[in-house]
């Protein structure tokens, strides 16, 4: 089961409670696969290639991408903390603090797409 930000704003109370405790644990997940592929990209002798391997292999050798990911999955961690445990604070406050961090989500991407 999947999310994206934008269904988990339709969803109803506890649903959304739900919802962004599987989007955080997916997003560990992915961010598990990443850090594995950036240790065999490093650690193999694998050659980059046209295969899928070796696409795979380039990516994981490749530092700034690498770590613009690990930044944005960051990003999405702290989003769904805040998204869960922000509100019962002050809303104000949780609503500048996740804009933001959608602000930082959105220039990371765009470092990536345009270099």
């Amino acid at each position: 089961m999947t999310f994206s930000p934008v269904s988990i704003s339709f969803l109803p109370g506890e649903n959304s409670i739900g919802a962004l405790i599987e989007l955080m644990r997916q997003n560990i997940f992915y961010t598990t696969v990443l850090v594995a592929i950036r240790i065999l990209g490093l650690r193999s002798g694998y050659p980059a290639g046209d295969d899928p391997i070796g696409e795979l292999m380039a990516l994981g050798r490749s530092s700034n991408i690498v770590n613009l990911l690990l930044e944005l999955s960051g990003l999405n961690i702290l989003f769904g903390l805040v998204g869960l445990y922000g509100p019962r604070k002050s809303r104000k406050l949780t609503a500048l603090a996740l804009t933001l961090i959608v602000i930082s989500q959105v220039w990371i991407v765009r470092v990536i797409i345009f270099g």
